[in-house]
């Protein structure tokens, strides 16, 4: 019994800070709170007041009848009953060329103001080698087109996530 308890106390000992040590992690970027995955609340509602300004930039940009297609497609694809791939290819053929550029702008301005706000988060990357070709592009999609970026300003992330298409297995059935 008495090896027992030695044995809890040794080990008790030697766990608990290695497990205290192993929740703290390292420092996130300015901003973030210690040792969370989560932004600190002056960080939160600075990214959110620039969500909220690029989604009423967008939105002003748009034609009154334009303005009521677009809110028409984004509340098809809340409800489920269009894909939101679809419904930004939608978008984007109903847009003119200077509402996708208001909106487009619309975006930069709020993911500058997010970089800052982040301060500036990482240094800028290295200039490609003169042979590299054309820059890839932004996103596993490439860059959000206006359709895209009006379905992101309208719809909250969980609502997003739940529109997105369910992956595929690769094994065979």
């Amino acid at each position: 019994m008495k090896r027992a308890l030695i044995l809890v106390a040794l080990c008790t000992s030697l766990g608990l800070p290695a497990a205290v040590s192993a929740q703290a992690g390292p420092p996130g970027p300015p901003g973030m709170m210690p040792g969370a995955d989560r932004p600190s609340p002056a960080l939160r509602a600075a990214m959110e007041k620039a969500h909220a300004e690029a989604k009423a930039a967008a939105f002003a940009a748009l034609t009154p009848a334009h303005a009521a297609s677009v809110q028409s497609l984004i509340g098809a694809v809340a409800v489920g009953s269009l894909d939101r791939r679809a419904a930004a290819a939608q978008i984007d053929a109903l847009l003119t060329a200077d509402e996708k550029s208001a909106i487009t702008a619309a975006a930069e301005k709020a993911f500058r103001t997010m970089h800052a706000a982040m301060g500036g988060a990482g240094a800028p990357p290295p200039p490609p080698p003169p042979d590299a070709g054309p820059p890839p592009e932004r996103g596993r999609f490439g860059k959000p087109t206006a359709g895209r970026l009006l379905l992101m300003f309208a719809l909250p992330p969980p609502a997003m996530r739940m529109t997105q298409p369910m992956s595929r297995s690769s094994a065979a059935p």
